[in-house]
């Protein structure tokens, strides 16, 4: 039998823009932009989605947050277990992270049985130099770290979750501190609990708490 043990899917995209004024400015008299995304598939086991973003859009500027113009996202999938490699978002729960995009890392596991996991750790927020009396095009800020975890228990239409979410800025990530303009570093851990339990055929009643200390 014939079997495809690679094959990939998928679409990508050009273009570039030119501009000129007489007015000065920052802007990049050329940018060039080139996205895509693709899936392979190995032995018909193992999916990889892929997308991607290679842009010179803002080299000559410092980006605050959340990411850099150009990325690149991979979630390989085997089975019950889904990696996420570069930048991604993820939604825990409304009163912890929900969908903050970061560069990092993070795993979904979903095997046999009622419980459900998941973690990740990234990067927030990049780092960006303050420069007393310069000209600043974005404000200064701190390098800022997050990472969490996630538990879920199902059977039938009982569902109880429990998140935990924790970010820090890295004091040193900046030589000079931007105490003037009152940025300050900061850290926070968010814990959450969640219920839903069944309480006629057709009627589900939910409960979600939050803790967030700043």
């Amino acid at each position: 039998k014939d079997k495809k043990y690679v094959s990939v899917s998928g679409g990508i995209n050009a273009s570039s823009t030119f501009s000129e004024s007489t007015a000065g400015g920052k802007r990049d008299p050329f940018t060039y932009l080139l996205s895509g995304n693709a899936t392979v598939s190995l032995w018909g086991l193992v999916n990889i989605p892929l997308s991607f973003t290679l842009t010179n859009l803002g080299t000559t500027y410092n980006y605050q947050f959340p990411t850099l113009p150009s990325k690149l996202s991979l979630h390989p999938r085997y089975k019950w277990v889904t990696t996420h490699i570069g930048q991604f978002s993820t939604s825990h729960s409304a009163y912890g992270m929900n969908g903050l995009p970061m560069n990092g890392f993070g795993v979904d596991l979903a095997p046999r049985g009622g419980f459900k996991y998941s973690v990740y750790y990234g990067t927030l927020q990049r780092s960006v130099e303050y420069v007393p009396g310069g000209a600043r095009v974005v404000q200064p800020a701190y390098n800022r770290k997050g990472y969490g975890a996630k538990v879920i228990y199902e059977n039938g239409k009982t569902k109880l979750a429990s998140s935990v979410f924790y970010g820090k800025d890295l004091y040193n990530s900046i030589k000079n501190k931007p105490d003037n303009l009152q940025i300050y570093p900061q850290q926070n851990i968010a814990l959450t609990a969640e219920v839903s339990l069944p309480v006629f055929a057709s009627m589900l009643l939910t409960t979600e708490y939050g803790v967030s200390v700043l």
